[in-house]
């Protein structure tokens, strides 16, 4: 599938596949793929890691909390302490 990147809400690592979770579906898609690899893939203005098995659309994030985030769908993901410092510099880096 040919998916737009804007509509990308978050992606998760399962294995050797990661789940694609798109705005307004109800079930992800899925590609054998690593999340290294897909990240090399996205625009970096628009995506991070967070976690050892998720990547996040930036533009969604509502709450950033000490150990997880919210999407603007009220979805929570798991926020590891690796990757906070990386997402907090991104975020405050037009302040």
């Amino acid at each position: 599938a040919i998916l737009n990147t804007t509509d990308i809400l978050y992606i998760k690592s399962d294995g050797h596949y990661v789940e694609y979770f798109i705005d307004n579906r109800d079930k992800p898609e899925i590609d054998r793929n690593s999340l290294t690899n897909v990240l090399k893939m996205l625009p970096s203005a628009s995506f991070i890691r967070i976690h050892k098995s998720y990547i996040v659309n930036i533009y969604r994030i509502k709450i950033i909390n000490s150990t997880k985030v919210m999407l603007d769908n009220g979805v929570w993901i798991n926020l590891s302490r690796a990757y906070k410092q990386l997402l907090k510099d991104i975020l405050h880096k037009d302040d």
